[in-house]
């Protein structure tokens, strides 16, 4: 049997949509590796914006508008200060706004207070519940973003977003079933979910159902051509069910899909590695060598540069 030495995706997104937690010899589940909600890519599918012309009042539209297309997060908060203060009636919405906006700067205790109060004016709010949660596992306060995901999904039964997002929080909550669960509400209200996807097919590899995994895999890359993690992920499975091009192919696409994500190049360099250790022929094993040793530098590289950012 070939040693397998490649990096297992266990994390739903990244800048380049891969994260290498350690070296493994298959792809399997443990308790080093475990998913995570990532900021930008939950805010994604919660923005906390909507479109003004929701606001059915053309000066009340104009100022959501220029509020939420302000770069500047202070000038932005006065644009929402004015609001608050000129038209009571949405005060909800731009308490929500305007403390994502504090979030981001970092005034964490001013989001609060900004999203209790958007809470206390429009109790059935599902976007200031969501708002509150990511705030608290900002703070750590899992079992609080717990129930206010619960009662964003009271709310609004209906949103696959809320359900997937609430599944990675079971997860690391050390909640594997919950969080399947969640993922395939996600899915059967969304069959075009590629993250949500994604990530049930993590949670497979948890549980050693390498089929159902490399299926959500695939139904991953259908929906999204250049979804690197998923390619990286179904190549590791190619090569352990010993499908040697399949997995070189995955990898050649990661690398493709995304030339900036190091993992590509880590494990498309262990690939080569082990292809080079069973190889007979000394040219070729020579050729694998080279071609490993290109790879890893080009990881390093990357990854270096990421860290000096």
């Amino acid at each position: 049997m070939k040693q397998k030495n490649f990096v297992v995706l266990l994390l739903s997104i990244c800048i380049c949509g891969c994260v290498r937690n350690h070296t493994i010899s298959k792809p399997i589940c443990s308790e080093d590796n475990i998913m995570f909600r990532n900021k930008n890519q939950n805010e994604e599918l919660f923005p906390f914006t909507k479109n003004a012309d929701e606001y059915g009042d053309g000066k009340v539209e104009q100022m959501f508008d220029e509020a939420m297309n302000e770069e500047d997060p202070i000038k932005a908060i006065k644009k929402y200060d004015e609001i608050i203060t000129s038209y009571p009636d949405y005060s909800s919405d731009a308490y929500v706004f305007r403390g994502s906006r504090k979030r981001d700067m970092g005034n964490l205790s001013g989001a609060l207070q900004d999203f209790n109060e958007a809470i206390n004016l429009a109790p059935s709010s599902e976007l200031a519940y969501v708002a509150h949660a990511y705030l608290m596992e900002d703070l750590g306060n899992v079992s609080e973003a717990m129930s206010d995901y619960d009662e964003a999904i009271r709310l609004n039964p209906k949103n696959s977003n809320t359900y997937y997002i609430r599944g990675l929080l079971k997860y690391n909550m050390e909640d594997p079933t919950g969080s399947m669960d969640d993922f395939n509400v996600a899915i059967f209200l969304n069959p075009n979910f590629e993250l949500a996807y994604f990530n049930r097919g993590l949670l497979k590899l948890c549980i050693d159902d390498m089929s159902g995994a490399y299926s959500d895999f695939s139904e991953a890359i259908r929906l999204d051509p250049n979804y690197t993690g998923a390619y990286i992920n179904r190549g590791i499975l190619k090569y352990n069910m010993d499908d040697t091009f399949g997995a070189l192919s995955d990898f050649n696409q990661a690398v493709r899909s995304n030339p900036d994500c190091a993992d590509a190049y880590f494990n498309r360099a262990a690939y080569y590695e082990d292809m080079a250790k069973n190889e007979k022929n000394k040219v070729k094993k020579a050729e694998f060598k080279a071609k490993a040793k290109s790879d890893t530098e080009m990881a390093s590289k990357l990854e270096q540069e990421t860290i000096d950012k």
